[in-house]
């Protein structure tokens, strides 16, 4: 759906109109209220098997396989705090539910540890700003303002690549100068250098189990 509701919208008819036996869902910026709540009651009227994964819409009664994404944020917060950090900031995803149950398990942790929080040290994009928020222009505005922080945690690796680029550019070292986290494991997290600390997704795990369910 390219995180487009519109597009989900699309999906969903053509879904429908072809009486497909079972659906899996990624849902389409699942922290935002849906307007296709319409085609989802369809869905139930029909008996139609379905499944959410990695999120699920609030409100809505559909089983879902997840990642507890805070607990995620949870112990990578927790390492850099064992670690001595004191002064951590993040970039996080407003738009999914990943990003605010990351984001969840990130000032939990700090609180747990009594830690101060800092909105500053706390920077926000959606899908559709990505590119703006991304932009040298923007990281260095983020940076000028997180600059005091000793590390970072990244909402996942594509976006904690971006950011170890720009340091690298300012004649930063990560991590001697700042200690950066991800999210995901992409393969990218293996070829940036050094190589990045990330939290591992079980992506096989969570279709296999998907597809089970569904089945059942």
């Amino acid at each position: 759906t390219r995180n487009r509701l519109n597009d989900e919208e699309i999906y969903l008819k053509g879904f429908l109109n072809r009486n497909v036996a079972g659906l899996i869902i990624e849902g389409t910026r699942s922290t935002f209220p849906n307007p296709n709540l319409r085609l989802y009651k369809e869905i139930r009227k029909r008996n139609i098997p379905t499944l959410f994964i990695h999120n699920h819409y609030q409100n809505e009664q559909f089983d879902s396989v997840e990642m507890s994404d805070a607990r995620a944020g949870y112990e990578l917060t927790r390492m850099l705090i064992q670690n001595g950090h004191r002064r951590i900031g993040g970039i996080f995803k407003y738009d999914d539910m990943q990003g605010i149950e990351r984001y969840r398990g990130f000032i939990e942790c700090l609180s747990d540890y009594g830690i101060n929080f800092d909105d500053d040290c706390i920077r926000w994009y959606s899908t559709k700003d990505m590119e703006e928020k991304l932009s040298r222009k923007s990281l260095l505005r983020m940076y000028r303002r997180t600059k005091d922080c000793t590390a970072m945690i990244l909402y996942n690796d594509e976006v904690a690549g971006f950011y170890m680029d720009f340091l690298k550019e300012r004649g930063l070292r990560v991590p001697e100068d700042l200690s950066v986290m991800g999210h995901n494991n992409y393969q990218i997290s293996e070829l940036t250098t050094p190589p990045l600390t990330t939290v591992t997704v079980p992506m096989f795990e969570l279709g296999r189990s998907a597809g089970e369910i569904l089945m059942r």
